[in-house]
């Protein structure tokens, strides 16, 4: 939930948040048998919670502003996963690779 927390509060500041997606998602290659499609069933499921825990208050309009943001969240993880295999964590980390909101 940090990880949320930190993405809402820098949503307009690409270059302060997507390095530490990036940098999360290459900790997860580290993890032996871990797949970047797990990403993708952890926001399904966390979805799902809230929709249930909220209720009628999980309408369509929030519902997808949430989907937005944890679908940014995993596609600069996905790309730290990728890089990290890849061996140029570093090289990418030094530049100017961000993903905007406005990518995803």
């Amino acid at each position: 939930m940090k990880v949320l927390e930190t993405v809402v509060e820098h949503m307009d500041e690409p270059e302060v948040i997507q390095p530490h997606l990036v940098a999360l998602g290459a900790r997860h290659a580290t993890v032996e048998g871990y797949h970047t499609e797990y990403f993708r069933f952890y926001s399904k499921c966390l979805l799902e919670v809230w929709e249930m825990e909220l209720g009628e208050e999980f309408i369509a309009e929030v519902r997808d502003s949430w989907k937005y943001m944890i679908d940014y969240i995993v596609r600069c993880m996905i790309q730290g996963y990728d890089i990290s295999l890849t061996n140029q964590l570093d090289i990418f980390m030094k530049g100017d690779n961000f993903i905007t909101l406005e990518q995803t």
